[in-house]
Formats: C-alpha cells, sequence, structure tokens
C-alpha cells in the first residue's frame, strides 16, 4: 500500500546513512573541537494522533449491540473467533470470522470483519493514511460501481447485481479507522440467487452499521 511503501522507503533511508555513518567511524572528523562544542541537534518530534481520531479498537464483537450477537448466534459456533494481529508502526488490525449457525441443518453463514486503525506516520496524519487506504481497498476490490451508503465518513457496498449468490461487502471509513464487512451464505443448495444475496447484503449493512457508530463513539 502507497502509504507502507513511503514508511519502508523513509525506514530504508534511515538504514542507508546509519550505515554510510558507520562506514566513516574510523575516520578522523576534520574539526572535533568544534564539532565537541556544537549542541545536538533536537530530535524530530514522533507522529502524533489528533484530536477526533481513534487511538484504539477493542475486539470487533465488544462494539455489536447484546441483541445482534444474540440474533446472529455467533456464540453458538465454536469457530467464531476475532484475533488481533501483531500491531505493525503505522496499523493495528483485527480479523474477525464469526458463524451463525442454521437451526435445521449443519450449514453456517459467515461474517468477516476486517478493522484496521491507522496510525499517524512521518508523510501523513493518520486521517489521512486511512483515507489514502480506504481508496486502496476499493479499487482493489472493485468489481463495477460500488453503492454508496451513509456509514461514517465515506461508506460503500457491492451492488446487487454484481454481487455474487450469498455474499455481499461493505466498505467504510470513520476518522482513521477502515472496516470491511464480508458475508457468505452457508446455504448453497438454495435456487433463489437474488433472495440468497438480499439476505446477506441486509446482513452485512446491519453489522457495518452497528461498528460505524460504535467506532465513532470511540474518537476522542
Amino acid at each position: 500500500m502507497a502509504g507502507q511503501r513511503r514508511m519502508r522507503s523513509v525506514l530504508a533511508g534511515a538504514v542507508l546513512m546509519a550505515a554510510l555513518l558507520s562506514g566513516c567511524s574510523g575516520q578522523k572528523a576534520p574539526f572535533p573541537d568544534a564539532a565537541s562544542k556544537r549542541p545536538a541537534p533536537a530530535p524530530s518530534p514522533s507522529p502524533t494522533f489528533r484530536a477526533g481520531e481513534v487511538r484504539r479498537v477493542p475486539d470487533p464483537r465488544t462494539l455489536l449491540s447484546s441483541g445482534l450477537r444474540k440474533d446472529l448466534r455467533f456464540a453458538a459456533a465454536k469457530y467464531s473467533e476475532c484475533r488481533q494481529d501483531k500491531a505493525s508502526g503505522s496499523v493495528d488490525r483485527w480479523t474477525c470470522y464469526l458463524w451463525t449457525p442454521h437451526r435445521r441443518t449443519w450449514d453456517q453463514d459467515m461474517t468477516a470483519l476486517d478493522v484496521e486503525l491507522h496510525h499517524p506516520v512521518m508523510t501523513q496524519n493518520a486521517t489521512a493514511y486511512a483515507t489514502e487506504m480506504f481508496r486502496g481497498e476499493k479499487k482493489f476490490r472493485d468489481t463495477g460501481d460500488w453503492d454508496p451508503v451513509p456509514l461514517g465518513d465515506e461508506g460503500l457496498r457491492s451492488p446487487l447485481d454484481r454481487s455474487s449468490p450469498g455474499q455481499s461487502d461493505v466498505l467504510f471509513r470513520v476518522r482513521n479507522v477502515t472496516v470491511l464487512v464480508s458475508t457468505a451464505t452457508g446455504d448453497k443448495d438454495r435456487a433463489d440467487a437474488a433472495t440468497l444475496s438480499a439476505e446477506q447484503r441486509r446482513r452485512a449493512l446491519r453489522v457495518a452499521s452497528e461498528l460505524a457508530r460504535s467506532i465513532a463513539r470511540l474518537a476522542e
């Protein structure tokens, strides 16, 4: 991603400069007395979050209402889980796979969540970085025109006529947090593909709407 590539470029430059300085350490400085009297440069300030940005996102399941969790029966499936990836310098990420078991069959519907909290980097504030990542994700997953939805600062969902049967995506951004909600049905034998897609679109939008409201409340 563009923001991460720029960060790697900055880090690579720092490593190269350290190597150059190390290579010159065996040579005597041309003006040792003057150099020793020169004050040390002040360290560059680390990027910081701005007011109104989110600094921490908890387990996404805690951001969903008890009513939604009960309706979707996430706790009834033993394989439902949320995992926080090892934090990097620029992104904290939660990945969730939540399963809704059908009451009369072995099939299970899936709700997948990808929640990324973007930190400020040397070249961008956190919200600008998240905005760039949002655009990159939209372009990467684009198979046609997205339908706009009123979620967070910007929200989109996959159009009904381009969704795979029984699948739907909702992508949105709240300040410096980007979220992708994907749903898929476990009942692949049903013939009514349009009904399957509509059901998953409603479920994806319901989950995304609750997450967007809860994440907005996390902003300082």
